[in-house]
């Protein structure tokens, strides 16, 4: 069981998932909030993913860089991703490239293999359910109220 959930984290899901109006305390807030953001209704997403990637020093860095589009659907049907021809063409390509290059550059293969696998684009879907998630599995430690930009 988590002891301490990311600062980070619970600063972004309230910040994102408030709504405006205030009950007793945060954790009851976010909470509120993220089952006001489990919808369910279909999404349809473009997804961009640039990856870049650099090992080594001096003379020995390398660089890869990746970048990939793909469309993506969350419905009844499930989770379902499409990639254009083009995409499937670059796939190909890169492919074919990589066999006979071990060093060959595969941008088209390496966005689709960094941040776009199936759990990747679960949670890209399901955000609020994750979080929610979490937070069942954690220990509520402290809440404390903060100023930004003059206001608590």
């Amino acid at each position: 069981m988590n002891k301490l959930l990311s600062k980070s984290m619970i600063v972004v899901a309230m910040s994102t998932a408030m709504s405006g109006h205030v009950l007793a305390d945060g954790l009851s807030d976010l909470k509120n909030a993220l089952a006001n953001l489990k919808g369910n209704s279909p999404v349809t997403a473009q997804i961009t993913n640039v990856f870049e990637q650099t090992r080594g020093e001096g003379d020995e860095v390398v660089v890869k860089k990746g970048y990939v589009q793909v469309k993506a659907s969350d419905d009844v049907n499930g989770l379902q991703v499409f990639y254009d021809a083009q995409t499937l063409r670059l796939m190909d390509e890169e492919s074919l490239a990589k066999a006979e290059d071990e060093d060959a550059p595969t941008p088209t293969l390496m966005g689709l293999n960094n941040n776009l696998g199936t759990m990747d684009m679960r949670l890209k879907f399901s955000s609020a359910n994750h979080l929610e998630k979490r937070i069942s599995q954690s220990t509520f430690i402290s809440e404390e109220e903060i100023e930004r930009d003059g206001v608590t």
